[in-house]
């Protein structure tokens, strides 16, 4: 068709239809040529606009995008010419960015084609109020449709309705609304999102007086602090007045920091408080000191923040739970010296692991008379034999050089031609001193020692010296763990006091690292671990209640719920993005459980999560088999329900302080003991009308407490919670009996049963395979039973020992008249 030859219609509809026709017969190239009159009204932005809403029209039918590339306006009215977005011969050049602090990326480019395209779209006024538009159209090249990749308007409708959602549920729904905009993409949603939040948080462009003008908007839930100014420092605390004004009489809190969260870098520190065993925020530190030169610039920047939360919500806790970060150590001890630090034991094992898999033996430096002063069996030439290292500090911290310890021993007590052997004996070879070289110093010593790692045997072999063997990484991890757990209200192998506590302790890590000939282990122990000063912020032996908190698990979920839920969304988010949403999309949650501890609902599902765990657990060792009272080990444990002590392992490590001795010494507790009762932190530590021992002081028989007036299940009100349905389903299973769990096992393999012989009409031998390899420990076992069976049944056939094939010694076998 020539350009000349064009062609007439009547409205636009048809000239569309056409040139879609023309795109069907899928030619390579396009040539096309038409007009339509329609009647010359008043238009809203006139005749260019016009031309734009045909242009439109052409994108949507023939699925190729045009875009402007100039417009003239003529005599009688307008001429635009339009090209193909994805025509190479009209790509405009990429430009880099020259905005300061602009971060230039690639960025690729749709496809392109050499399509040699061209549209011009002519608007002409005739006479008798008419118009004529023109359509002349070239496209010389066959290629995929243009992908719209923007946001439809009606999209855009949908998500300013639902901005109190999370942008990824914002997403899913919309992809499902309609099928054009399945094409979507989640981080487009996000940004919008974004954008259209932004006049609610983002007052100003500076982030951080942005920040404060937001908290002054919302004083009604927050409060911004006023901290102590401190060169260099920039620091931003606030308050939860939902939680400080209202949350009465803490005895634990949790502090802790996190760390890229928004785009000004500062580390954000939280104050949490526990009540049954939850987690509460109460406030929030915004700081950075990396533009200080201030001495303990950190230490005095927490301090300024505790103390404000101190004086204005009257927060005197009793035990404050950090990691081992010694400026909030240094902090919470200055503002509440009169409160027993806890350090977290996750952090605790962390770092005590991370060293002992470390190969340099250079550690901390080792006080050896301090130490022996301390503790009499601890002998002061057990030390490390290579040069100390001042960095090898827990708590990021350097050591104050101290003078090395001179010892001098008499003359008449050195020991001459010492024949002495054993495995702590070292034999080392010296080469003589050629006459006349000056006799080393002991300065030149120190500085010629370096990190040796190997040694002579007796022998005279070379031993490789690692500072702690693979083997013992664990069982030492182990051991500091049962140190961090012991306490003199718990029996053990210590004196019932704190002393005798710490003493135990010191003697079995010495000893540990004396046989097993470490001394670059029991220096790094000592001298960060087990020292006084050191021992009371991870042991809970110095004070006489036993906190509920034992790591910062409680910090750590807030972070999770923090970062996981939001600021994973926005990397680096700016610092008043940060803050707006956490006081719309986070303090929020807090506020109704606050709401739910000053006026409790009386439903189980709004109870602490952690009551969940704690019935499956107790109901798990009600099931458990125990040595009768008076047997060995029981006797040896000696649990006391009364006082709900126990001298085993599990419970001194468990969380709830439950285990099965003390547990099995009670009658069965009712439903509402997992609801009500709340864990102490002086002996007894658990206490309920409903939880009454076997046996009174004096050796009586109880009798079993009276439940309450009810059959009320606390998980049957939880059916619309998926958590609540799974712990129902748990609790069921623990709590079932003997034969409802017999039935259900047998029922479990009868539909086995029938899936293996649902698979013989298909043949496959690889299904066999399968079934054999997965089943093929309990056919043994079925194989066994059967020949047990045999045997018990024959008149003949020699009867098996008692201990011959235990895992058949409680098992019933059929007679043989079954």
């Amino acid at each position: 068709m020539s350009m000349n030859a064009e062609r007439a219609f009547e409205n636009q509809e048809a000239l569309l239809e056409a040139l879609k026709s023309e795109y069907k017969q899928g030619k390579g190239h396009i040539e096309f040529s038409g007009a339509y009159v329609t009647p010359d009204v008043a238009h809203i932005g006139g005749d260019k606009q016009t031309a734009n809403e045909l242009a439109s029209a052409v994108w949507e039918t023939t699925k190729r995008r045009w875009r402007s590339k100039d417009s003239r306006d003529t005599k009688q009215g307008i001429v635009t010419k339009w090209f193909c977005c994805q025509d190479s011969g009209h790509r405009d050049q990429p430009k880099k960015s020259q905005k300061e602090g602009i971060q230039n990326r690639d960025k690729m480019p749709m496809q392109l084609f050499d399509c040699q395209s061209v549209m011009r779209i002519r608007v002409k006024h005739l006479s008798g109020n008419e118009r004529k538009i023109h359509v002349h159209l070239i496209h010389c090249a066959t290629h995929p449709a243009y992908y719209d990749i923007d946001i439809p308007l009606d999209a855009l409708e949908v998500i300013k309705n639902s901005l109190w959602s999370k942008p990824g549920d914002i997403a899913q729904n919309i992809r499902t609304t309609k099928p054009d905009w399945a094409r979507i993409k989640t981080y487009q949603v996000r940004h919008t999102w974004k954008k259209l939040c932004q006049d609610k948080w983002r007052i100003c462009d500076d982030q951080l007086e942005s920040a404060k003008k937001l908290l002054e908007r919302h004083e009604s839930t927050v409060e911004m602090l006023c901290l102590d100014e401190i060169e260099g420092v920039v620091a931003l605390g606030f308050g939860l007045r939902c939680v400080g004004e209202r949350l009465e009489d803490v005895v634990e809190v949790g502090l802790d920091a996190t760390y890229h969260t928004n785009a000004k870098d500062l580390e954000l520190y939280v104050l949490m408080a526990e009540h049954d065993n939850t987690g509460i925020p109460v406030a929030y530190l915004l700081l950075s000191t990396a533009t200080s030169i201030e001495q303990l610039k950190r230490k005095r920047a927490i301090a300024s923040f505790l103390t404000v939360i101190r004086d204005k919500y009257n927060l005197k806790p009793r035990f404050v739970v950090t990691d081992k970060d010694l400026a909030e150590i240094s902090a919470a001890r200055e503002v509440w010296p009169e409160s027993k630090h806890v350090l977290c034991q996750w952090h605790l094992k962390k770092a005590v692991s991370d060293r002992a898999k470390q190969s340099k033996l250079a550690t901390t430096r080792y006080n050896a008379e301090r130490a022996s002063n301390a503790y009499t069996f601890i002998d002061p030439l057990f030390k490390p034999r290579v040069r100390a290292d001042p960095r090898d500090n827990e708590g990021d911290v350097l050591v104050v050089d101290e003078p090395p310890v001179v010892m001098s021993v008499p003359h008449d007590l050195r020991p001459f031609g010492s024949q002495a052997t054993g495995p702590n004996y070292i034999s080392l070879r010296l080469p003589p001193r050629p006459p006349g070289d000056p006799k080393p110093s002991q300065k030149s010593i120190l500085e010629n020692d370096d990190d040796e790692t190997e040694s002579e045997d007796e022998d005279g072999s070379k031993v490789q010296r690692v500072f702690c063997p693979e083997h013992l990484r664990q069982p030492l991890v182990q051991m500091m763990e049962k140190h961090a757990d012991a306490h003199p209200t718990i029996r053990g192998n210590h004196a019932p006091s704190p002393e005798g506590v710490r003493e135990w302790a010191v003697r079995n890590a010495y000893f540990f690292c004396r046989e097993n000939e470490l001394p670059e282990l029991w220096a790094y122990l000592w001298e960060n671990w087990y020292r006084a000063g050191r021992w009371e912020l991870w042991a809970r032996a110095p004070n006489a209640e036993i906190p509920r908190l034992r790591t910062t698990m409680i910090v750590e979920s807030h972070w999770r719920h923090l970062k996981h839920d939001w600021l994973h969304l926005w990397p680096k988010m700016r610092l008043d993005m940060l803050v707006y949403t956490m006081i719309m999309k986070v303090i929020p949650k807090y506020k109704n459980v606050v709401d739910l501890v000053l006026e409790p609902s009386g439903r189980a599902r709004d109870r602490a999560t952690w009551r969940a765990a704690f019935k499956a657990e107790w109901r798990e060792l009600e099931l458990r088999d125990t040595a009768r009272p008076g047997k060995f080990p029981y006797k040896r444990y000696a649990p006391d329900p009364h006082k709900w002590i126990c001298a085993c392992e599990a419970y001194l490590t468990s969380r709830f302080l439950i285990c099965k001795h003390l547990i099995q010494s009670c009658h069965p507790v009712s439903p509402w003991f997992f609801i009500q009762a709340e864990r102490g932190r002086t002996a007894p530590f658990w206490v309920h009308p409903s939880l009454v021992p076997l046996t009174n002081a004096s050796g009586k028989t109880t009798k079993p407490p009276d439940f309450l007036p009810t059959d009320w299940c606390p998980s049957s009100t939880q059916s619309s919670d998926d958590a609540g349905n799974h712990d129902d389903a748990q609790s069921r299973e623990l709590g079932a009996t003997y034969a409802t769990k017999m039935e259900r096992m047998a029922s479990d393999l009868e539909g086995l049963a029938s899936y293996v012989r649902y698979q013989i009409p298909f043949g496959e031998r690889r299904a066999y395979d399968q079934f054999q390899k997965q089943c093929s420990k309990a056919l043994d076992f079925y194989s066994d039973i059967l020949e047990r069976e045999r045997i018990n049944n024959s008149q003949h056939a020699q009867r098996p020992k008692t201990w011959e094939n235990f895992h058949l010694m409680f098992i019933y076998t059929k007679p043989s008249n079954s």
